[in-house]
């Protein structure tokens, strides 16, 4: 930004600002002062936590209210002091309620030539990275890094370093605004919601779907346009295979939509295992449709038993082994020892290639024949045994290899 757009910006922030004069009473306050009384964080967190975040505000508030006053003042004193601006910000977080946002609040308040306020919008529009870190609030670091870039600016033109924070901060919001179709923007008809409830489920795109979860966008995609880069960067068996913390490191996916998601996959595949359970056990394609739901995404070999009775319907479902299949892992008695316990009429071997490839392979043909003749001897019949890839299945009985 060049000094004129700064100036535009900062009158912009100002002019719409509620809190201006709560703002600059705390400033007048605080600024002359060398450490902060209770009733001075509160101020401040009053302003930081204008309407709509009550609850957070409460919640800092009742932490502050916990502690002594002379305790808080003995920190603020303390941490004014310090030279070394990490330690400086530490000190501050050691005040309960007060992390590095609200320390950077407390710090541009005592001294706005030095410091602005840390948050989202001021870091993004600094370094334009499509990928925040979503850990930025849990150090002083990432603050710090900020800090400096506007602080080169601020040197350049004589300003004060809050100033152009707040110039950074109303820009980043109105042009993410210009930049934002918001849902409420699209015409009522097209809307995913309004959508299902005229025509059904059936009529809406993944992308649709997927946006009813999640509910909202982020600064610059609503929630459709989310669902799609989703959709279309990761695929659904991608993105349902992500963990917690894989799906946060996405942009615009923090705690709450990456467990929304995860639920959503969770449920589903829930809901596949339940339709699933009393259908009996008639052909290798029952066995892939029973156990490719327990065995997909798994990046080791597991090799499961189905127990069946005598109508063929699973009884139980049992993991024998984790790794890579061999004659050590998988042995006969831990097999047929579970299967005698559960008095198995009869049992399905089956196992995951997460290569995705479902051909056998030497090991998978020796385990097999040699579990085979165990039965046998013990009367316990094995219907078949079905290696699970990724969208396909082998059997050895359809390829006459298990009698």
């Amino acid at each position: 930004m060049q000094l004129q757009e700064v100036s535009e910006w900062l009158e912009k922030y100002n002019s719409k600002n509620e809190s201006f004069d709560l703002e600059k009473e705390i400033e007048n306050i605080v600024s002359r002062k060398i450490f902060l009384t209770k009733e001075d964080l509160i101020k401040i967190v009053k302003w930081r936590f204008p309407k709509g975040l009550e609850k957070n505000r409460e919640r800092v508030i009742n932490f502050l209210e916990q502690m002594d006053g002379s305790e808080i003042e003995k920190i603020t004193w303390e941490a004014f002091e310090i030279e070394e601006e990490s330690k400086k910000i530490r000190k501050l977080c050691k005040i309960k309620g007060v992390g590095i946002s609200l320390a950077s609040c407390i710090l541009t308040f005592h001294n706005p030539k030095k410091y602005c306020v840390f948050n989202t919008r001021v870091y993004d529009e600094i370094f334009k990275i499509e990928t925040r870190p979503n850990n930025i609030f849990s150090s002083p670091d990432y603050y710090l890094e900020m800090l400096n870039e506007i602080r080169k600016f601020s040197e350049k033109y004589n300003l004060m370093v809050r100033d152009v924070g707040k110039a950074l901060f109303k820009k980043n919001c109105e042009e993410s605004k210009s930049n934002n179709t918001r849902i409420k923007d699209i015409s009522q008809d097209e809307r995913p919601r309004e959508k299902l409830e005229r025509d059904g489920p059936d009529y809406l795109s993944n992308d649709e779907l997927l946006a009813l979860i999640i509910r909202t966008g982020h600064q610059k995609e609503n929630a459709i346009e989310m669902s799609n880069r989703l959709i279309k960067e990761y695929g659904l068996d991608k993105l349902s295979d992500l963990s917690l913390n894989e799906l946060q490191e996405i942009k615009g996916i923090g705690f709450a939509k990456a467990c929304q998601i995860i639920a959503l996959f969770e449920f589903n595949k829930r809901h596949a295992i339940s339709k699933r359970d009393e259908k009996p056990i008639k052909c290798a394609k029952d066995v892939y449709e029973y156990a490719q739901p327990l065995l997909s995404g798994k990046d080791k070999e597991h090799f499961m038993i189905l127990h069946l009775d005598s109508k063929n319907r699973v009884i139980k479902d049992e993991i024998i082994s984790i790794g890579i299949l061999n004659a050590s892992l998988v042995h006969p008695r831990e097999v047929f020892k579970s299967a005698i316990k559960e008095s198995a009429n009869a049992i399905v071997l089956v196992h995951n290639h997460p290569s995705g490839d479902a051909e056998p392979s030497k090991v998978d043909e020796d385990v097999t024949n040699r579990l085979n003749e165990t039965g046998k001897l013990l009367k316990i019949k094995i219907i078949d045994h079905v290696i699970i890839g990724k969208d396909n299945y082998y059997s050895f009985r359809e390829n006459q290899k298990i009698t």
